[in-house]
Formats: C-alpha cells, structure tokens, sequence
C-alpha cells in the first residue's frame, strides 16, 4: 500500500475522503431518521359525548304579543275559563269553553247580540285608537317644541 501511496496519493486521499462521506452519511441517517414500525397498529380516538342540561338557558320570557278576549254571547254563556294568568298555552289548547242555553234563540236575537258584540268591541278599539292618537299628538308637539328650542327651523 505504500507504493501505491506514494505514487498515486491524489487518488488514496480521495478515496479515504468518499469512504468517510458515505460511512457517516449512513450513520447520521440511522441515528436521524426515525425508526419504522415492524407492526402496523391503527390508533383510535375515543370521545365520550355528554348529555347537556336542558335548562342551561337563564332569564324571563315576555310574551311579544298577547290578546284580550272577550265575551262572545253568540256562542253561548261563558262557563269555564280554562287558562289563568302568566300560565303557557300552544296552538290548539282550548282557552274558553261555552255552553248554550237551554232555550235557544230566535235569530233576530242572535242577530241581534251578535251586533251589540260587534258595537262594543268597536267601541274598545275607537277608545283605543284615541289613546294613541293623544300620545302621539303629545309626543309631536313635544318634537316640535324641542326643535324649536334648539332654533331650528320648524316647516308645516
């Protein structure tokens, strides 16, 4: 090996230099990379759903609207009040039952309460409608006044 040395050193120095390259890229390699696994095993998650409480929402519930019933004598007599105050009702429960006389009447009179009823329930809505029509009055008048304080110009 000496002779070889000697004469050709150029190519035993390059040799010795990729021999050293290839012997430590394959032991970083096997040091760096990870490990492959002998056995495939698939992992499972497990999660466990939980029941909700039904009543995680606090607070007061108002009605948006509500309505007033009156008496309706065309039906018959008022005999029971099936709901009270502030109590929940659906769609289809039955609020008021009637029950009809035991002599019944003629139609004219049908006809004729029929048209009281009517005539008073006109009468509560025109009592109504000028309730608000004063409010609103009273709250322009109070806009204008305003306005005019400020020295704004006041148009018709």
């Amino acid at each position: 090996m000496k002779k070889f040395y000697k004469k050709h050193p150029l190519i035993v120095i390059l040799t010795s230099v990729i021999a050293a390259i290839i012997i430590g890229t394959i032991g970083l390699s096997a040091l760096l990379l990870p490990k492959q696994k002998t056995s495939k095993q698939d992992s499972y998650v497990l999660y466990t759903v939980k029941l909700e409480a039904d009543n995680i929402f606090k607070g007061n519930v108002t009605a948006k609207t509500s309505t007033d019933y009156r008496e309706d004598m065309s039906l018959g007599e008022l005999s029971q009040v099936n709901v009270s105050d502030g109590q929940e009702v659906k769609a289809g429960d039955v609020l008021l039952t009637y029950t009809k006389s035991s002599d019944d009447l003629s139609s004219q009179e049908f006809a004729i309460q029929s048209a009281e009823n009517d005539l008073a329930n006109a009468q509560a809505d025109v009592v109504e409608t000028e309730n608000k029509d004063a409010k609103l009055r009273k709250k322009y008048d109070k806009a204008k006044e305003n306005r005019r304080k400020r020295g704004d110009q006041y148009t018709n």
